[in-house]
């Protein structure tokens, strides 16, 4: 039988240390200011800057749903393999 074992204190660090990191991940809009000007070209690089900013937000939201969702499992985990303990010693 395949026993997994899973060390509740080095997941939760690693856990913790990765929402942190995502934390950390600027998301901020710098709204750099262009010189008035007629060429396409600053407002193709304002469209990109915003869609460069838009997926990070959307990178970072997603970084913070996988942790919470690899967090619940793993306590739902640990529950479930206490839970067998307590029945396997009645």
């Amino acid at each position: 039988m395949t026993e997994i074992k899973v060390h509740l204190q080095e997941v939760e660090a690693s856990l913790d240390e990765l929402k942190r990191k995502i934390g950390e991940l600027n998301t901020n809009h710098s709204h750099p200011s262009f010189p008035v000007s007629s060429l396409d070209f600053i407002t193709k690089i304002k469209a990109i800057e915003d869609l460069y900013y838009q997926i990070v937000t959307d990178y970072k939201n997603t970084l913070l749903h996988i942790e919470s969702d690899v967090r619940r499992h793993i306590e739902n985990l640990a529950e479930t393999d206490r839970n067998i303990a307590k029945k396997m010693t009645i």
